[in-house]
């Protein structure tokens, strides 16, 4: 801050040096330094401008939109996604959820011979009788012995020619006690009817039911395959599709697999399960693996982390 130098005079008399009368006194200079110093000090000066503040628009509010034009704003590759996600997954679990059934009846518990070919649950040891289709006694005589005894073909993995009818054997229960004769003497249930032989839970009924746990292992071991695959591949095909990309192809691509599978268990029965397993396994792995990668790809920006 620029000031004035004060002019002095000396007086004649006393020796005293004098202010300039027209300046202001010394004293009151510097109150006024000092008052202009905390002004500088408590109101800093302004730069800025409010033509240099940047104006954000505000954006008008927007109306909340219903279920139905929130549907109509999906792509059309979500509705593609959403379908086949429905059918493959609807078709495998389907089949997961009855494979041991399948799985059993089809390699490991085969249905038996008729009683006609083969009235023997094990080698030398055969009915004399038995229900026909109307659960009439059939008894065996001199000319159908040697026939029903000599067309046997036991196997592991066939269920031995049980003397039981159609009603019976739905409601045979290997699981239960021997001692209710697996089931079929329960008071509730009444199904003995016409009563089996009285030995029959230690003779061809207890060998039906041990071939029929032993298998039921078996099969369960099998079934599950698919899953074992997929818990195999599924960390690796998850790497593989980020790098290569395909998804698109992939989940076009794997149905075919599922179709493939379920065509060889149905018409193929020579082939061991193993193999449409192993297919079908496969196929699940990498069509889980295409599916939820581009979730985030067709589904609006606005629509994606909303519960």
């Amino acid at each position: 801050m620029a000031t004035s130098k004060a002019t002095t005079y000396v007086d004649s008399s006393g020796g005293h040096e004098l202010e300039d009368p027209l300046l202001p006194s010394t004293s009151q200079r510097n109150d006024d330094d000092l008052v202009d110093v905390e002004a500088e000090r408590v109101s800093p000066v302004k730069t800025e401008s409010i033509e240099d503040e940047e104006v954000v628009p505000q954006k008008p509010p927007q109306k909340k939109k219903n279920w139905l034009q929130r549907l109509c704003g999906f792509e059309v590759r979500f509705f593609i996604c959403t379908v086949s996600c429905v059918l493959c997954y609807g078709v495998v679990q389907a089949y997961n959820y009855n494979s041991e059934t399948v799985v059993l009846e089809r390699n490991y518990f085969v249905a038996p011979q008729p009683l006609e070919e083969c009235c023997c649950w094990k080698p030398n040891q055969c009915y004399v009788s038995w229900p026909d289709a109307n659960d009439a006694n059939v008894t065996v005589n001199a000319s159908l012995y040697p026939a029903c005894r000599s067309g046997c073909k036991f196997a592991d993995t066939q269920q031995p020619s049980i003397n039981l009818t159609a009603d019976q054997i739905s409601h045979l229960d290997c699981n239960a006690n021997a001692s209710t004769t697996y089931g079929l003497d329960r008071d509730e249930w009444g199904y003995n009817l016409p009563r089996v032989a009285p030995n029959a839970s230690e003779s061809y009924l207890k060998v039906y039911c041990d071939l029929q746990n032993s298998a039921d292992i078996v099969a369960a071991n099998i079934a599950g395959i698919p899953y074992d695959v997929g818990v195999a591949l599924s960390p690796f095909l998850g790497i593989l599709l980020d790098r290569i990309g395909g998804t698109a192809l992939i989940m076009t691509i794997t149905p075919a697999g599922f179709a493939v599978a379920h065509i060889i268990l149905g018409l193929f029965r020579d082939v061991p399960a193993l193999v449409p397993l192993l297919i079908q396994g496969t196929a699940y792995s990498f069509y889980s693996a295409a599916l939820w990668a581009p979730v985030a790809h067709v589904m609006p920006e606005d629509m994606q982390g909303v519960g």
